[in-house]
């Protein structure tokens, strides 16, 4: 998934301070996170289509959005 590549790309490069390195352990971290954001938006997007509020292609889309949000916002403030 393209976008959310980009979104760790850009959460690092915005963590890293020109003589402060992210430890492993943060970059660790930070990957869990993300993916678990990613996979909270799944669920939620799957249970709205599974009711019937949301139709399937736009539930579908929802965690790549995401991403590419998150990508977009983490990149232009890197």
């Amino acid at each position: 998934m393209i976008p959310a590549a980009l979104a760790a790309l850009g959460l690092t490069l915005k963590l890293q301070r020109p003589r402060r390195r992210m430890p492993l352990a943060g970059a660790v971290a930070l990957g869990m996170g993300l993916s678990m954001v990613l996979w909270a938006a799944s669920v939620i997007a799957h249970a709205i289509a599974v009711s019937g509020a949301l139709e399937p292609w736009i539930a579908a889309a929802i965690p790549g959005l995401l991403s590419a949000l998150i990508a977009a916002l983490t990149l232009l403030r890197a």
